[in-house]
């Protein structure tokens, strides 16, 4: 079984744990696609696990972990640019990013991906947080949109500028759709009300800006500028700096 992938240009390779179960084998098996690969996915499925991949050919291709050699599943023409990210949204569903800030919800089927909804931002996404209920992204115009995949459509809820300057990172908590966290270029990190997106806790970091952002057991990883890591309580208290 395949537990680790790494792309570079065009090539993707992929390690197999050892027998005993510690580490990687030494050899690693490798995929050599027509073009740029931007993006990777692995997914439990009915199929099985499938790792997805999206390239610069706007093309989403499928393999599964057990048979590296033969494609499952080949699409291309997915969006009008280059695929930017894939995620999956449940055992048999995939969503993919365009550079073009569309996005579409995908049902897994064999040797075929049916797309059952798209919906179309105006700006490019550069980040985004997913639990049970919404999609919440972060676009290049500075706009936090909460959009719904529980009926599988993608529905537009609510749109909402919370920082005057570029917002750099958000996050959520999968088990808690009623609280959302966001960052900016300015060392602010807030964490906010979704119901009516009014502010619940707030931290400003002097002299840094946080990148990226985590929600992994009730805390908050917050990758820095400057290459540390922080990691924060659900109410935004500093719990370790390293």
């Amino acid at each position: 079984m395949v537990h680790e992938c790494i792309s570079a240009g065009n090539e993707l390779k992929a390690w197999k744990s050892r027998k005993n179960g510690i580490g990687f084998a030494k050899d690693s098996e490798n995929l050599e696609l027509y073009s740029f690969v931007d993006c990777f996915e692995i997914i439990l499925c009915k199929f099985g696990y499938l790792l997805f991949v999206g390239s610069r050919d706007k093309s989403i291709q499928a393999w599964n972990l057990k048979d590296l050699k033969t494609h499952f599943l080949q699409k291309s023409d997915v969006h009008i640019s280059w695929i930017t990210n894939l995620v999956g949204l449940s055992k048999n569903q995939l969503l993919s990013f365009g550079y073009d800030g569309s996005i579409k919800l995908w049902d897994i089927e064999f040797k075929n991906l049916q797309c059952i909804s798209t919906i179309c931002l105006k700006s490019i996404v550069l980040d985004f947080a997913l639990n049970s209920f919404h999609l919440f992204t972060l676009s290049g115009d500075n706009i936090i949109r909460m959009i719904s995949h529980s009926t599988n459509k993608l529905i537009l809820k609510w749109t909402v500028t919370y920082f005057k300057s570029q917002t750099t990172a958000i996050t959520c908590n999968k088990m808690n759709d009623t609280v959302f966290y966001c960052s900016n270029k300015n060392g602010w990190i807030a964490s906010l009300n979704t119901k009516n997106w009014k502010k619940l806790n707030s931290i400003k970091l002097e002299n840094f800006t946080v990148l990226t952002m985590k929600f992994i057991n009730n805390e908050i990883y917050c990758g820095l500028d400057n290459g540390d890591l922080i990691i924060l309580s659900s109410t935004l208290k500093i719990l370790k700096v390293q």
